[in-house]
């Protein structure tokens, strides 16, 4: 075993108090075998570690996976313009290697490749730490139009991403088992994922990562944008036991996940620690879910108006789960295939007024939807195919409107809670259909058809000016209604 250790200082003069020369200088660094050290640090404007099209980039390697490795790289660059790497070939290879780089200054760039197995050395369960002791690329609050471009190919690998201002993008890629990838943009909290305060924070900023494994164990991502606009984050996983946290703050942000295969969790526990669901919090955000595989769940808040979440889910046992808090918020959700599940709450009374819609598709048997809606003209429509379809609703307040269509053997339970409320119903197809419609206040409407035999419904309106509208063809039903 080899113990090498380079260190490089290149800064910039001063001739005047007014102008000073960029520097303009180039670090090659090839180290191979184990145990070697890189400390590099660079001041000054277009500086380069590696310089990849003419001196063909930095490489540290003990291997592609059986070396030993533990080698080690800290990079420091002040000032503009700087690269580590300059469009890939910054590489290490083997176990255990860390890499610490500290960029300052605006169109920062930093290409990283590792090979092998346990780089960055996080112990199993860690929490989001941005510390110099794990693999960790910084470029703090003064970097702008600044990009990272990481790849890890191994078990066992991690990573920590900062970035700080505005025009910032994350490229990220993960092979392999039990990796962990953290990254955040235009905040400065480093050690809780929820807590996202932001020194100036930042707007159009992007995220692109993705997680292959090559056996169902686990990988874990966590990321973050803090207090801007028009960010967006794109995050791709393939496998099973995939985990995913995702913090947004702002306006106009987006986020689109897509998980592939089973028992998959976005914002749900999973076997790298605890998450927090899926947040944003702001105006106009968009989460877009898209599962394939069986038992996955998703799990997400939103908190102001007019954000939107898209999900699809294929396959069986299904489960989402998500809140929205404030008005004018839109759900569009399909799952497919046999025991699948939603349960999503819409609350509009904190802000001024509901106007949240909410639109459930579930084709398969046993399906569950629970939909919860407060405030003010919400408007939820379901629709369930199949056995064995349950459906539970609950509206309080105004001019609320529900529409439910179940066939074969489902159940329905409606409360509605306020006045000139509204739901519609048709359950059609096979034998024993329960519809249950319970509505309190002034001016509320029930209209509910049944076909087929031995169906069951059942409503109740309270007050005044209510009206019942009851259609059941078949043979054997039985309606039972009061007014009072």
């Amino acid at each position: 075993m080899k113990r090498n250790l380079l260190l490089v200082s290149a800064s910039v003069l001063a001739f005047s108090a007014t102008a000073a020369m960029a520097d303009s200088n180039t670090v090659y660094l090839n180290q191979y075998d184990s145990s070697q050290d890189a400390t590099i640090t660079q001041t000054g404007d277009d500086n380069s570690v590696g310089a990849y099209n003419n001196n063909t980039g930095f490489d540290q390697g003990n291997g592609q996976s059986g070396g030993t490795g533990d080698n080690k790289l800290a990079i420091t660059q002040t000032g503009n313009g700087n690269s580590v790497g300059k469009d890939k070939k910054g590489f290490q290879s083997g176990s255990t290697n860390s890499a610490a780089i500290t960029q300052q200054g605006n169109n920062s760039d930093v290409e990283l490749q590792q090979v092998g197995t346990n780089n960055g050395n996080v112990p199993f369960g860690s929490v989001w730490t941005n510390s110099q002791s794990t693999n960790v690329i910084l470029q703090d609050t003064t970097s702008n139009r600044s990009k990272v471009d990481l790849g890890q190919n191994g078990n066992g690998n991690s990573f920590d991403i900062g970035q700080g201002g505005s025009r910032n993008r994350t490229t990220a890629f993960q092979s392999g088992n039990n990796g962990q990838l953290f990254v955040r943009q235009a905040t400065t909290v480093t050690s809780d994922i929820i807590a996202l305060e932001s020194a100036g924070g930042g707007s159009n900023n992007t995220i692109d990562v993705s997680q292959t494994m090559t056996s169902n164990n686990w990988n874990y991502m966590a990321l973050a944008q803090g207090r801007g606009s028009f960010n967006s984050i794109n995050a791709s996983q393939t496998g099973g036991n995939l985990g995913l946290d995702v913090n947004q703050k702002g306006n106009a942000n987006r986020f689109t996940s897509v998980q592939t295969g089973s028992w998959n969790l976005a914002g749900l526990t999973t076997g790298a620690g605890l998450d927090t669901p899926i947040v944003q919090d702001g105006s106009a955000n968009s989460y877009n879910n898209n599962q394939s595989g069986s038992r996955n769940l998703a799990n997400g808040t939103q908190t102001g108006s007019f954000n939107s979440v898209t999900n699809n889910q294929s396959d069986t046992n299904n489960t989402l789960y998500g809140t929205q808090r404030g008005a004018g918020n839109r759900v569009d959700t399909s799952q497919s295939h046999n025991g699948n599940s939603l349960t999503y709450n819409q609350d509009g009374q904190s802000s001024f007024g509901g106007w949240n819609y909410i639109y459930s598709s579930q084709y398969g048997d046993t399906a569950r939807a629970t939909i919860n809606q407060s405030g003010s003209f919400n408007v939820a429509y379901n629709y369930q195919g199949s056995d064995a379809a349950v459906l539970t609703a609950n509206s309080t307040g105004f001019g609320n409107y529900l529409y439910n269509s179940q066939s074969g053997g489902a159940t329905a339970t409606v409360t509605q809670n306020g006045t000139w409320n509204s739901s519609t119903g048709t359950q059609s197809g096979g034998t024993g259909n329960t519809a249950t419609i319970d509505q309190s206040n002034v001016g509320n409407q029930s209209t509910y058809v049944q076909t087929g035999s031995t169906n069951v419904l059942t409503v109740t309106q309270t007050n005044n000016a209510n009206l019942s509208n009851v259609n059941q063809n078949g043979s054997g039903n039985i309606a039972t209604i009061t007014q009072h």
